[in-house]
């Protein structure tokens, strides 16, 4: 008994080569000291290892970015590198396309220009602030833990300044005096400490007999607060008491509707025992103010985040007067036009006094309706607002690119395209050896052994597992080229010389009827018309025709007592037409027909009535060799060469001839058992 203990893979060499010898044969490169060598010559490799002589290593699976669908809607099934990366044979590593990271090139990148955070569609659903709304997760798509976008960290959204329009919510607008918002907290404790959570930050402990004072400057150094007043109900002197405290809180430079304030109150405690101490929360006027880029009076630079304002405005206090806000909301003197050269540019309508605000014509937008509006896609990155498991809603540029508001043009980020950045790019053009397709397109060319078939993906409107059916992009090979980008050349298939009693496909074929003509269809390719009298020569020619149709032999049952040229239909459905595909092999996919006249076809396969499910195999290089991508060449194992599909020497490039050298051989004789 041989005792191993940890030395594992010296154990394995051992005992393979010991096997080995023992049954007289060795396999391709006594298979890289990591397989076991079995009948046959065949290598059984271990997990991570394929390949004749288990030299090629395997790369990580991850969920497709695009593939062509295995039924209708089954789409991102698992792939090396997830189709977007080159799978490193001898390390097994990817080498992932630009955009994309991971082991198996799963998700996206995000540089964020190191001022946020890359978040999953996953993780950025968990991150809503709860004073928005109900938190909806996303987490069952199959983009859920794949794109990725950016968080990004306070002032820097890429926006400029955002303040109140002065024209608005004045005594003499007649839409009535806008408000700042008011929110109350209630808190009934006697002592500990609570804290406050707001727009996404949450203050240092605030203690219950904390000053209306101290509770400001707590509030106040969150980054999500600019400025705040604080006041306690009535005379209480502390933030909370034993029969609840009101504290009123309004937000003074945070404008428009703002989220709920929420909080923690586990460290508080009250000194009646039967009393639990509790935190409440209530909005006690919304705010009504606008809270716009430049105030909607000024134009912003995007790319400094500064506002240039309109004449007469300039940068605010927050509360009508001058001021270091950086937004457009202090008007000097009296205004009495819209803004623009020409009232709103042109491009709107002016409301007049006293607000001279615009409405903008359709494709315009900004106070003075100079800038484009640009296309709208669904988003790429984005969170759910209505259900769980639902996002991507309508947004410019699909949140994968800038608007160009001069142009009114998306620039897309890389590896983004179409007018609103909402078509993925397909990897390095395909190469040029193949067509970049939508996932939706690519299912209706996805075939099952050849056949073409009847699938869809994202046929069903606003299907929430199928919303990128026309957005992401994955590339279609040419005959003869393979990989996620259509880089690799193929190369030939054949059977495995040294696996026996294989067998031919073989399918069998009765036509009913005495005129008419038919077609013969497989893997697609179809060939001409044929009348009901064709002869089994003439058949045969016309399916050899077919690119997808190699070798066949026909015979037909009426042929009888050296009697041939009998035609392929008669009345009675006498005839039997036996057809032996001789050179694709495996089990191959029934033939179909198209039918012109009074006829009628059956066809018996996979072993009934006498046919014959084809048991070859049709693997690259024969299973004997190495495929060379660069060049489509099949670098085969010694003792082999490429044959004729019949069992000889030939030009068919696969590796299915046993060269004579080890014919002669014991290996051979050993095999042969």
């Amino acid at each position: 008994m041989m005792l191993c203990s940890s030395w594992v893979s010296v154990c394995w060499l051992l005992w393979s080569s010991v096997y080995q010898v023992a049954h007289g044969y060795t396999c391709p490169n006594y298979c890289s000291s990591r397989g076991l060598c079995l009948a046959q010559g065949l290598c059984s490799c271990p997990n991570g290892w394929s390949g004749p002589d288990c030299s090629i290593a395997s790369c990580p699976l991850g969920a497709t970015w695009s593939d062509q669908v295995i039924a209708t809607d089954k789409g991102h099934n698992l792939a090396p590198c997830s189709n977007r990366g080159e799978c490193e044979l001898d390390t097994g590593t990817c080498k992932c396309d630009s955009g994309f990271t991971g082991a198996a090139c799963e998700r996206m990148t995000c540089s964020c220009n190191g001022h946020g955070s890359c978040k999953s569609m996953a993780k950025y659903a968990l991150m809503k602030d709860p004073g928005r709304g109900t938190i909806y997760p996303y987490e069952s798509n199959w983009d859920a833990h794949k794109i990725y976008g950016c968080v990004c960290d306070p002032g820097y959204t890429g926006l400029c300044p955002v303040g109140d329009d002065p024209l608005t919510g004045t005594l003499i607008d007649p839409n009535g005096i806008q408000r700042n918002e008011k929110q109350r907290v209630n808190c009934k404790a006697t002592s500990g400490s609570f804290t406050l959570t707001f727009a996404g930050y949450t203050t240092d402990p605030i203690l219950a007999d904390d000053s209306a004072k101290t509770v400001r400057d707590k509030l106040v150094a969150l980054p999500s607060v600019a400025a705040a007043t604080v006041t306690f109900g009535g005379i209480t002197l502390t933030a909370c008491t034993a029969i609840g405290n009101d504290i009123s809180i309004e937000f003074t430079q945070d404008f428009g509707d703002l989220p709920n304030m929420s909080g923690n109150s586990a460290g508080l405690g009250h000194s009646t025992p039967s009393t639990l101490p509790t935190l409440s929360f209530s909005t006690v006027t919304q705010g009504t103010k606008e809270n716009l880029p430049c105030s909607r009076r000024g134009m912003c630079d995007s790319a400094n985040g500064v506002c240039m304002c309109y004449p007469n405005y300039f940068s605010s206090d927050g509360n009508g007067a001058i001021g270091q806000r950086g937004d457009c909301g202090y008007v000097s003197g009296t205004v009495t036009a819209c803004p623009g050269e020409i009232a709103c540019s042109g491009k709107g309508t002016c409301r007049g006094p006293p607000t001279y605000d615009c409405i903008c014509n359709e494709g315009f937008t900004g106070g003075d309706c100079t800038e484009r509006l640009c296309p709208k896609g669904r988003a790429w990155f984005d969170r759910p607002t209505d259900a769980a498991d639902t996002a991507h809603a309508l947004v410019e540029c699909s949140n994968a690119g800038e608007c160009d508001r001069a142009k009114g043009e998306c620039l897309c980020l890389a590896g983004f395209t179409g007018a609103a950045c909402n078509r993925m790019v397909c990897p390095n053009e395909c190469s040029g050896h193949g067509t970049c397709y939508t996932m939706e397109q690519l299912a209706k060319r996805a075939t099952v052994n050849g056949d073409t078939m009847a699938f869809t993906y994202g046929a069903v409107p606003n299907k929430k597992e199928t919303w990128e059916y026309d957005m992401v992009q994955g590339c279609l090979c040419s005959p003869g080229w393979e990989g996620h980008d259509c880089s690799l050349r193929s190369c030939p298939t054949g059977d495995d010389p040294m696996t026996l009693r294989q067998q031919n496909e073989v399918q069998l074929l009765v036509c009913k009827g005495n005129s008419g003509f038919f077609s013969l269809k497989f893997r697609d390719a179809v060939t001409p018309q044929l009348p009901f009298s064709v002869p089994a020569a003439s058949l045969a020619s016309a399916l050899e025709a077919l690119m997808t149709v190699g070798k066949v032999s026909i015979t037909y049952s009426t042929d009888t007592n050296g009697v041939i040229g009998s035609p392929a239909c008669n009345a009675a459905g006498s005839n039997t037409m036996r057809i032996e595909f001789l050179t694709n092999f495996g089990d191959l996919p029934p033939l179909r027909w198209i039918l012109d006249g009074a006829l009628t076809l059956t066809l018996s396969v996979d072993g009934v009535g006498g046919s014959v499910r084809g048991t070859k195999e049709d693997a690259v290089c024969s299973n004997r060799g190495i495929c060379n991508h660069l060049t489509g060449v099949c670098r085969c194992t010694y003792g082999f060469t490429s044959s004729d599909g019949f069992g000889g020497e030939g030009d068919r490039g696969d590796c299915g001839y046993m060269e004579p050298i080890y014919l002669t051989s014991a290996a051979q004789q050993a095999n042969a058992l």
